[in-house]
């Protein structure tokens, strides 16, 4: 699996739209370590000297510590950016069932205040166990056929269970090609109020692998054991969408899995959704944003190579005996609360590594570094 750990990243991404001082030597050694080519961000507006950042970072820093990492810069932000705060939406419960559970039977519907945040909590029922919940940055619909494929797909690389590399092979099936239901996802979205700019990576469910990975799980899992074998066809091909939302082209992701997903990848997006043949079977919405506005307070990137000493002074303080190695930097804003309704975006560098235990298990990693202080973030949930 060690060797398949960024092919993720190699999945077809369509976009809707179209980043400690030290002493002198060490400052030169640095440099050369950045490549020749390198990839400039100018503000048009403001005609300020561009950004620039290497599109690699290389170094072998020690027998434990070592960069070989591709580097995935900020768009369009210059060295002062005004901070900037948002709200989430909360989805229109009756949009929702309209577009998303108009051939659902049976409708059951539940409204609870949640404390002590005193929020709605909306939830729908069907009468085959399709499902729908939906609260403040939170919405989730559930219907039957994902229960059946869920289990095959896994977009977390922190999990032994991980094989979303197998589904990144683009393929186009009976009831329309990729680019036609990610289509048909965002007018969906649209009417359920989603108006920030997303970034799609879509997986291509066939159901051969849908069968080989669903019986992987089941062997894995006590308590599945005992299910009845499933029949598996071309009925069962379907896409899954994983998709980010952005501000000015820099992404903003939800921040919402405990540690349990890699931050800045699939699994750790803000839409989720599967489609087959009879439309969309699992849609979930995390914290999209409502309104966005720009603060008269503002922050200042650091230089590239201060982030890369927070990352060897991090480093440096560990002493475990494992290998580590710096695959990628990649510039992305986080949420922070400011209070119960308004929270404000973090500027930071996801630092993703493969770490080497003695016992030779690769496993991949990340640092969160705070682009403005080149401080670690450390979150429960923001």
């Amino acid at each position: 699996m060690a060797n398949k750990t960024m092919i993720i990243f190699m999945s077809i991404l369509l976009s809707v739209a179209l980043m400690a001082g030290c002493d002198s030597d060490k400052q030169k050694r640095n440099a050369d370590n950045l490549k020749n080519t390198s990839i400039e961000i100018t503000n048009e507006i403001t005609k300020e000297t561009p950004l620039t950042f290497p599109k690699v970072y290389e170094e072998d820093v020690d027998d434990t510590l070592s960069f070989h990492a591709d580097i995935v810069p900020p768009i369009g932000l210059k060295a002062e950016n005004a901070e900037i705060e948002v709200t989430y939406m909360v989805v229109d419960f009756n949009t929702a069932l309209e577009e998303l559970f108009s051939d659902v039977d049976n409708i059951q519907k539940e409204e609870i205040i949640l404390q002590p945040e005193n929020s709605l909590h909306q939830s729908a029922y069907g009468g085959q166990d399709e499902i729908m919940s939906n609260n403040i940055g939170m919405f989730r619909m559930e219907k039957t056929h994902w229960a059946k494929v869920k289990n095959a797909i896994e977009l977390s690389r922190k999990d032994l269970a991980y094989n979303a590399e197998l589904y990144t092979k683009p393929q186009q099936f009976a009831f329309g090609t990729a680019e036609e239901n990610w289509e048909a996802l965002c007018k969906t979205l649209q009417k359920l109020g989603v108006e920030t700019e997303l970034k799609p990576t879509i997986f291509y469910m066939n159901y051969k692998t849908l069968e080989q990975e669903d019986e992987k799980n089941k062997n894995r899992d006590d308590v599945r054991s005992e299910e009845k074998d499933k029949i598996w066809s071309e009925e069962d091909n379907g896409y899954y969408i994983s998709a980010v939302q952005c501000i000015d082209g820099n992404t903003v992701f939800a921040n919402t899995y405990y540690g349990n997903g890699i931050e800045g990848e699939a699994d750790t997006a803000n839409v989720l959704a599967y489609i087959d043949k009879s439309g969309i079977q699992m849609l979930e919405l995390t914290r999209i944003f409502g309104q966005i506005t720009k603060t008269d307070k503002s922050w200042k990137m650091l230089p590239f190579e201060d982030i890369v000493n927070a990352v060897k002074k991090r480093f440096g303080l560990t002493i475990t005996g494992d290998k580590v190695s710096i695959r990628e930097f990649r510039f992305s804003f986080m949420t922070e609360a400011v209070n119960d309704e308004v929270y404000r975006l973090l500027p930071v560098w996801y630092c993703n590594y493969e770490q080497t235990g003695r016992d030779g298990v690769d496993t991949m990693k990340q640092l969160i570094i705070h682009a403005a202080t080149g401080e670690e973030v450390i979150y429960e949930l923001y």
